[in-house]
């Protein structure tokens, strides 16, 4: 009699132990799909540029760069104010206006998934003026493309 009910434990264990099981799988396969998912997002690229407004009526921007390997090269670049707001504005129009060019039907358009609305009348600030530039020339090096022709200039 105790072999039969030890062994009717031992079985009861073991489905509670192979259920336990099938969920640590299960949630392990999503985390990994979802994971997976992600990862192809950020190699495709992905540039958000959004504004937030805030209770006192001020608005924020904020730029999100998805794009693999982006934020190791801006590390690598010299700090936001070592150029001026007027110079990241003035070059990031001018490579607004190529990327936009390019989306609608330039060469190499499945580089260029989405336009960007970029204003150069709209105060964004130094941070996002800074990283959107750098996003252009990250993608330039990135896909060896020129936007812009720089003539010399860094």
């Amino acid at each position: 009699m105790n072999i039969v009910s030890l062994s009717y434990y031992q079985i009861k264990r073991l489905k509670s132990l192979d259920m336990k099981l099938k969920h640590v799988i299960l949630a392990l396969f999503l985390s990994l799909f979802f994971a997976a998912s992600l990862s192809a997002q950020a190699e495709v690229g992905e540039l958000q540029l959004s504004s937030d407004t805030t209770e006192t009526d001020s608005v924020e921007y904020e730029l999100i760069v998805l794009e693999l390997g982006f934020d190791n090269y801006l590390i690598s670049q010299p700090p936001k104010e070592f150029y001026s707001v007027s110079y990241y504005k003035n070059w990031n129009y001018q490579y607004t206006i190529e990327w936009n060019a390019r989306y609608r039907t330039g060469p190499n358009q499945e580089l260029f998934l989405f336009e960007i609305n970029y204003d150069k009348t709209i105060d964004y600030g130094l941070e996002l003026e800074y990283k959107l530039y750098h996003f252009y020339r990250f993608f330039e090096k990135k896909y060896n493309i020129t936007l812009v022709n720089r003539g010399n200039r860094p």
